[in-house]
């Protein structure tokens, strides 16, 4: 009689075992599927939000380029607003680069099988963490740069434009 209960324990607990194991194999496979759409979703959304900041960045560059072509047809020195508008053209391609770079090590992410990948999965999203990181300080950089130096230049040469329509109504 102890045999037959022991062994019913036994065959009971082992089902038990397998079937904890099962469910955890079912969890773990769903939880991969989720943070594989979640790593999809904001691959999309960084894509939309790149796509926002080179258009916002390229509109200012065209009004900058615009604005100096027309003042420096009237006569005015813009050299020191050509010279900085150099920079930020740099800044700005920097940023599209390290974008690039970005999202480059977001997707290569996608390519990993979850629970199988020994740490490179998490290997590579931490250099996309990094990256963006890096995304972050160049579009810091180019708002610091506007406001410090274009914004500049845009008063000096709004102080020239002052100074020639006073002279010429003085003549």
């Amino acid at each position: 009689m102890k045999t037959i209960i022991i062994a019913l324990v036994a065959v009971f607990g082992l089902v038990g075992v397998a079937s904890a194991q099962e469910s955890l194999a079912v969890a773990n496979q769903n939880r991969c599927g989720l943070i594989q759409a979640r790593i999809q979703n904001r691959a999309v959304n960084y894509d939309n939000s790149k796509a926002k900041h080179l258009s916002a960045y390229n509109n200012l560059k065209d009004r900058l380029i615009k604005f100096e072509a027309r003042l420096s047809g009237k006569g005015f020195d813009t050299t020191t607003l050509k010279a900085d508008m150099a920079v930020l053209n740099g800044k700005i391609d920097q940023f599209a680069a390290d974008y690039g770079l970005y999202m480059s090590r977001l997707r290569e992410t996608q390519n990993y099988a979850c629970g199988k990948s020994d740490g490179e999965f998490k290997t590579k999203l931490s250099e996309s963490r990094n990256l963006l990181l890096k995304v972050h300080e160049d579009s810091k950089a180019i708002r610091e740069y506007y406001a410090s130096n274009i914004k500049t230049d845009l008063k000096n040469l709004q102080a020239q434009i002052r100074i020639k329509v006073q002279e010429g109504e003085d003549k």
